[in-house]
């Protein structure tokens, strides 16, 4: 279990994160729009950037971990050390039990035809971030923490990183904007993360079926703020349907 308990994150004096307290419990989505802050709880939550509040990852905090092997990542800053490819994945076989074998059969399975000698900075963005996938997936974790992992994925490959997220870990967060994505995950749970608040949990088949309306409302299945607005998402076909927005982005383009 991943538990934040009044957890804020914040840049300058800006809380991009405040008061977030929630549970995760098996593997969920966190959706929002571009600079939401969803980057920014992967980062704590691996231990990359300080907070405040408690973050625990089986019960420990995340301040006090040391060398846990159970949780990985696609974060680009956790695979700095080493040059090529090759030596991140020496690295990482050694203090962090990566498959070699495992990453070179994912990596055949998305037929992604690159150099193991160059580093990853001289991929494409999308090289980068299925290269990054597959070395998260390799260390067979229990606790996946996965940023945006279908960001400038072609489709095919969309499905079969869809498959490694069902088959690879037994619980973690998976941040995306792409609604889109969802839809292959609709037993899953997912939180909505706007104006710096976490809100959920609730099934991603509820999400994508609901609509828009602005205001509260006493039927809605969840009521969020978004751009300073209250926003309720209900069941039936007032306002303008979630499923059809294609990116969580969108949203405020509904309630402007």
């Amino acid at each position: 279990m991943i538990e934040y308990q009044n957890v804020t994150i914040s840049y300058w004096k800006w809380d991009v994160i405040k008061d977030l307290t929630a549970k995760i419990k098996g593997k969920v989505f966190i959706i929002g729009s571009n600079g939401s802050g969803k980057t920014t709880i992967i980062k704590a939550t691996v231990g990359l950037i300080p907070y405040k509040g408690s973050i625990r990852i089986d019960g420990k905090e995340v301040r006090e971990i040391k060398n846990f092997l159970g949780l990985a990542t696609n974060l680009a800053e956790v695979y700095n050390l080493g040059y090529g490819i090759n030596s991140v994945l020496d690295i990482y076989s050694e203090e962090m039990d990566l498959d070699k074998e495992l990453f070179l059969e994912l990596l055949n399975e998305l037929e992604l035809n690159i150099n193991l000698k160059s580093p990853l900075y001289r991929l494409s963005a999308g090289q980068a971030l299925l290269v990054r996938n597959i070395l998260a997936f390799s260390s067979k974790p229990k606790i996946i923490l996965l940023d945006e992992p279908f960001e400038n994925v072609d489709p095919a490959r969309r499905v079969v990183i869809a498959e490694w997220i069902r088959k690879f870990g037994e619980e973690g967060i998976i941040t995306t904007h792409d609604l889109d994505v969802l839809k292959k995950f609709q037993d899953y749970n997912l939180y909505v993360l706007s104006d710096s608040k976490l809100y959920g949990p609730i099934t991603v088949k509820d999400f994508l079926d609901s609509s828009v309306v602005e205001g509260e409302r006493n039927d809605a299945i969840l009521t969020l703020q978004v751009a300073g607005k209250k926003v309720s998402l209900v069941k039936g076909s007032d306002g303008m349907k979630v499923g059809l927005l294609g990116t969580i982005d969108r949203l405020y383009g509904v309630v402007s």
